[in-house]
C-alpha cells in the first residue's frame, strides 16, 4: 500500500460509516489501507481496520494513535465528518515533493443555512477563494488538521501527541523545515451534525480547552478568568468578521446567519465560564 488512510472516530458510528461509504465509492479498497481509531469498538466493513485506543481522549491523540501504526509512506487523516471521491483519491495518492500536503474543506452542494454557518463558523479561515501552492507559516498552521496528507517519514505520532492539537503540530513541522503545500483537488466536503449538537460541540469543546488552562489556578484567579469570559462572544464575532470580510461571495450566508453565529460565539463563552466556575 502507497496510502494509509487514518480517520479519528469520537461521535459514534453514523458519521464514519458515511466517510467509509464515500471512501469505497471512491475506489480506495484495495489501494488504501484504512485505519478508524476509536475509544470503543464499532462495527465496520471488514476491509476497514480498527484501532481501539483506550484513554485517547483528544482527537489529536487519536490521530496520533494511527499515524503510529500507519505503515504507507503516505499517510492521509481524513475527519469522520467528511466526505471524499475519486478525486480526492487521486490527489491523495499522487506524490508530492512537499512533506504535508494541505487539502480544501467545502460544505454539501445542498447545505442548509444552518449547515452552510457552522461550515463558515470552523472554515472561514479556509473558505474559497484559496490559492494552491507552497504555505508560509500562518497557512501551514492553519492546515486543516482533518484534510491532510503526511510524507511518513517526517512526522511522528510522539511529536503530535506532544504538541496536543494540529495547529502547534504544524506550526513545530513547518519551524523543523517541512514542505507544506496546498493542493486545491484535494477537496473534502464538511457534514455538520443537526444545529443542537453542533451548539453543544462549541460548549464540550471549548470546556475541555479552558479546563486544561484552568488547571492549578486559584479560585480568584478562576473567578477572574470566568468574569472575563463575557468579552469572548464580541472578540469571537469580531475574530470571524475580519476573516469573512476578504471572502466577499460568503457575505449573504453570514448576513442571513448572524444570530446563528452568535449563538456559537456565547456558546462557546459558556463552555469556558463553565470550565473555570464548575470544574474547579
Amino acid at each position: 500500500m502507497q496510502l494509509s488512510i487514518v480517520i479519528a472516530a469520537a461521535s459514534g458510528e453514523a458519521p464514519v460509516l458515511r466517510c467509509i461509504r464515500s471512501l469505497e465509492a471512491a475506489g480506495a479498497q484495495g489501494f488504501a489501507d484504512v485505519i478508524v481509531v476509536t475509544q470503543a469498538s464499532l462495527d465496520l466493513p471488514a476491509w476497514v481496520r480498527l484501532e481501539v485506543a483506550i484513554g485517547a481522549s483528544s482527537f489529536a491523540a487519536l490521530r496520533g494513535r494511527g499515524l503510529e501504526i500507519a505503515q504507507a509512506p503516505r499517510v492521509a487523516i481524513l475527519s469522520e465528518d467528511y466526505t471524499v471521491d475519486s478525486a480526492w483519491l487521486e490527489r491523495a495518492l499522487a506524490n508530492s515533493d512537499a512533506d504535508v500536503v494541505a487539502g480544501v474543506t467545502l460544505p454539501p452542494a445542498d447545505a442548509t443555512l444552518a449547515a452552510r454557518a457552522a461550515w463558515l463558523w470552523e472554515y472561514a479561515h479556509l473558505a474559497p477563494p484559496l490559492a494552491p501552492g507552497a504555505l508560509d507559516e500562518s497557512g501551514a498552521t492553519l492546515a486543516p488538521g482533518g484534510n491532510v496528507v503526511y510524507r511518513r517519514d517526517r512526522v511522528s505520532a510522539q511529536e503530535l501527541r506532544k504538541a496536543g492539537n494540529e495547529l502547534a503540530f504544524h506550526r513545530r513541522l513547518y519551524q523543523r523545515g517541512l514542505r507544506f503545500e496546498r493542493d486545491l483537488a484535494l477537496t473534502a466536503v464538511y457534514h455538520p451534525p443537526a444545529l443542537g449538537e453542533f451548539v453543544r460541540d462549541r460548549t464540550r469543546w471549548s470546556r475541555a480547552w479552558a479546563r486544561a488552562r484552568a488547571a492549578g489556578l486559584s479560585a480568584p484567579a478562576r473567578w477572574t478568568a470566568a468574569a472575563t469570559r463575557l468579552l469572548l462572544p464580541p472578540v469571537l464575532l469580531a475574530r470571524f468578521a475580519a476573516r469573512i470580510v476578504r471572502r466577499p461571495r460568503h457575505w449573504v450566508s453570514c448576513l442571513a446567519a448572524m444570530p446563528l453565529f452568535a449563538a456559537f460565539a456565547c456558546a462557546q463563552a459558556y463552555g469556558e465560564a463553565a470550565a473555570y466556575l464548575h470544574d474547579g
